[in-house]
């Protein structure tokens, strides 16, 4: 029995990153179809319609997956699943309101942003329920069901896309596309759980229950896409949707790295929380899976000096052109995005959400002054050297916070247990 908990561990860990390659492949694919499929303006929109996807699921994180993850971790099947439930409620109906507000805004706005963020505002609740779904399958510890419903968006995708692009394709009809396949996966999921929805009345319970942590994996999560949303407005207020465009590809060639690495996020802190009365062994291995995660952005960023312009501008098409003078300075953005989620995923195992919300306002804050700064100064290039240069500062302040948190979580198991803890 001994190894059976090991054993376990490694095969999570390993259908956890083989489900990550799938699901980065998948958003790989998309935004590659996309770039080379629509004009570098039309990709823009598209770019800007994405980012919106983004920060709707770290919200519906927040408010659901995270705490359902932290909470729930190890508990009993009928917790597990009485905790999905309220997930789901709560989950749905923060993604009804988020598709309201996109709507709203997109009807001030002009082509071809206003139709693309009209369809992303419909698919919201659909896109932001897959994810979900994806981190209750893995606290019920069902990691290949989670393979299977990432498979089934990225390879349903395929034909999709496939007829699409072979019409006259817009950025309208290659992001319904997309969106569609994704919200086909969320409802495959909910048959995957076995668990409905509660009601309306389950949302108040759930928000209730997890009142310790949820609020500051909201905001930590908000801020943290808020970041990456802030970024792409910068460019678009000082360069244009054209330039929108390049920074998505610049983004979009790391998009593989920082998906996997979000999406080691359940895995580990699934398993981690169930030594949260080890806070040391907590740090150490949030500490390793950052130094394991970063030096790979690194090094992929090394790779792009060496690319040939001819192979850039025949997977992003015209894009590549104006991406290319930054897709290097962009690996430092990536490099710093797995060091954070390396020590996230600690701080989340030891329910140290006020530790994770404070760094995340401290280093989102140092790093939307020098991304302002860099941008009016530079427009795009400047905004990434500017990041890169404070790389090192958002490490050291994120290692600070876990190592408080660690220290923390140790005396107070010391108060609580006495000895037997020592």
């Amino acid at each position: 029995m001994s190894g059976a908990r090991p054993t376990a561990a490694r095969t999570t860990v390993v259908l956890g990153l083989v489900d990550q390659v799938v699901s980065s492949g998948s958003t790989f694919l998309f935004l590659v179809v996309a770039a080379s499929a629509l004009p570098a303006r039309d990709f823009g929109a598209v770019a800007f319609a994405f980012e919106v996807y983004l920060l709707s699921v770290f919200v519906g994180r927040g408010l659901a997956g995270d705490p359902l993850m932290s909470t729930f971790s190890g508990r009993s099947a009928d917790r597990v699943r009485s905790g999905t439930s309220g997930a789901i409620t709560t989950c749905l109906g923060g993604a009804v309101v988020l598709g309201v507000v996109v709507a709203t805004v997109a009807s001030f706005l002009g082509d071809p942003l206003r139709p693309v963020l009209l369809v992303a505002s419909v698919a919201l609740p659909g896109l932001v329920l897959q994810d979900l779904v994806r981190s209750a399958l893995i606290v019920q510890g069902r990691v290949g069901a989670t393979l299977v419903n990432d498979a089934v968006w990225a390879f349903g995708q395929l034909p999709v896309l496939a007829l699409v692009i072979s019409q006259e394709p817009t950025a309208v009809t290659v992001c319904a596309g997309w969106a569609a396949t994704g919200c086909c996966a969320a409802v495959l999921g909910l048959f995957q759980l076995r668990v409905r929805p509660g009601r309306p009345s389950s949302v108040r319970r759930w928000l209730r229950d997890t009142k310790e942590v949820w609020p500051f994996y909201l905001v930590d999560n908000m801020v943290y896409q808020l970041a990456s949303f802030a970024l792409t407005l910068v460019v678009s207020l000082t360069a244009g949707l054209t330039a929108v465009a390049a920074f998505r590809v610049a983004m979009t060639v790391y998009a593989p790295l920082l998906i996997i690495g979000r999406g080691v996020v359940p895995v580990g802190v699934t398993l981690l929380a169930r030594d949260r009365e080890r806070p040391d062994h907590v740090r150490r291995r949030a500490l390793q899976i950052s130094a394991l995660l970063t030096p790979v952005a690194l090094v992929a960023g090394a790779v792009t000096l060496v690319v040939p312009r001819r192979w850039g501008t025949a997977v992003f098409g015209e894009s590549w052109v104006a991406a290319e003078p930054v897709v290097f300075l962009a690996c430092f953005v990536c490099a710093a995005g797995l060091f954070s989620i390396g020590v996230s995923i600690g701080l989340r195992a030891l329910s140290a959400g006020r530790q994770s919300l404070t760094a995340r306002l401290v280093v989102t804050a140092g790093a939307a002054v020098a991304a302002l700064v860099g941008g009016v100064l530079g427009q795009e290039h400047g905004l990434f050297l500017a990041l890169a240069l404070y790389f090192p500062v958002q490490a050291g302040v994120w290692w600070w916070m876990l190592r408080n948190a660690a220290r923390e979580a140790r005396e107070r198991l010391a108060a609580e247990d006495g000895p037997r803890v020592a």
